[in-house]
């Protein structure tokens, strides 16, 4: 799936490659912090309780983690939340009358960002989560697409909510953290009825020590015409790209000076979100490529210099030569879903049922994306 070419718009995760480099990580929130909290009827004042603008929550209680409610204390928690039953009564079955939504938030401190390629968020949830760093989503589960607000019921009950779920955030230009003062906070919306609610994460850095960047998304093809192709791809860590191309896939190798390179201008630390530009093409071409991390030293990512090589396409044949070409169109997208996944089935199963090894144009209509979309979907 990673030779197609004339793409238009194409920002669809491809393959995914991970070069683990042993890292010793820095636990930054521990799993028994103290956080903030606010389980009241009604919302905070203003949303910047997320962490993106100025907020007082001085007048928050607070606790040690993991916090909420449960009968007989049955999901260890250390800080029970009030539940908003009315007293006396039954503290946790008292239907519709619990809060449906709790907030949690902690400020914490990050000397220099760059001493760190990604920060890991495990976390534990019951029932639906948004998870919020200094502002912006960077994960939600349970909940339904869209504006969430106190309100807000989740799409269904968390099925295995004493189990740690992970969320990571790459160090690099769109990266939410940064030097200074952070903040981590989050809404936990009840169920239905449900007699318990819960919260818990806690947080690792992973230091910036690995000369070898993990390939994340892609490589990926876009604006293929008679001469030039667009590579791109992201990588879990800040590096300089490079794509090394020729019409002989062999002489792809590091130590082989025939093959042409292209480098995209970054700056001196480098980028995770990479884009290189092949120019000077030959009309209706075949060309192989590999992408790579410039170092010193050179890490070719994905791609071999064998003639077995999926890493390639051809390019656009020249003006008044004709050429038959397999088009592929796409609706919308949807949200990375069972739907989504089938769709992708089906296609793969039409292209072996009638021989098909190439496909020269994948042209999406409809949504590409939407307000609330995350790189993982």
């Amino acid at each position: 799936m990673k030779n197609f070419i004339y793409i238009l718009y194409f920002i669809c995760l491809l393959g995914v490659n991970r070069l683990v480099v042993a890292q010793t990580p820095q636990t930054i929130i521990d799993s028994a912090a103290v956080w903030k909290y606010w389980a009241f009827t009604g919302p905070p004042a203003t949303n910047n309780w997320k962490g993106g603008g100025a907020f007082n929550d001085t007048s928050w209680p607070s606790g040690a983690a993991p916090l909420g409610y449960s009968p007989s204390r049955g999901d260890g928690e250390r800080t029970r939340v009030p539940t908003g039953c009315p007293m006396p009564g039954d503290t946790f079955n008292c239907g519709n009358q619990k809060h449906p939504t709790i907030y949690f938030r902690r400020t914490f401190t990050i000397s220099n960002i760059n001493a760190y390629k990604q920060f890991v968020i495990h976390f534990k949830r019951d029932d639906g989560i948004v998870l919020y760093i200094n502002g912006a989503e960077v994960k939600r589960e349970f909940m339904p697409n869209g504006v969430i607000n106190y309100a807000t019921l989740p799409t269904q009950a968390t099925p295995n909510e004493g189990v740690w779920q992970t969320v990571t955030e790459n160090v690099g230009p769109r990266a939410f953290l940064h030097s200074g003062e952070n903040v981590i906070a989050a809404e936990v919306h009840q169920f239905g009825t449900s007699n318990d609610l819960r919260f818990n994460a806690w947080v690792e850095a992973i230091p910036a020590t690995t000369p070898v960047p993990a390939l994340l998304r892609g490589p990926y093809l876009q604006m293929g015409t008679t001469s030039t192709m667009t590579v791109r791809w992201s990588t879990g860590a800040l590096a300089k790209g490079q794509v090394r191309y020729d019409t002989v896939a062999t002489n792809l190798t590091v130590t082989n000076p025939s093959a042409m390179v292209a480098a995209e201008p970054v700056s001196a630390t480098g980028v995770t979100d990479h884009q290189v530009t092949l120019r000077n093409l030959l009309p209706n071409k075949k060309y192989y490529y590999i992408i790579e991390s410039a170092g010193p030293p050179v890490v070719q990512l994905e791609g071999v210099a064998t003639t077995a090589s999926l890493n390639y396409f051809y390019t656009a044949p020249a003006p008044g030569t004709a050429k038959k070409t397999r088009i592929w169109a796409l609706g919308d997208f949807g949200s990375n879903n069972a739907r989504q996944d089938s769709v992708i089935a089906s296609f793969k199963t039409f292209k072996e049922q009638n021989s098909i090894s190439y496909v020269d144009l994948w042209l999406w209509m409809g949504d590409n994306a939407y307000d609330w979309g995350l790189d993982e979907q």
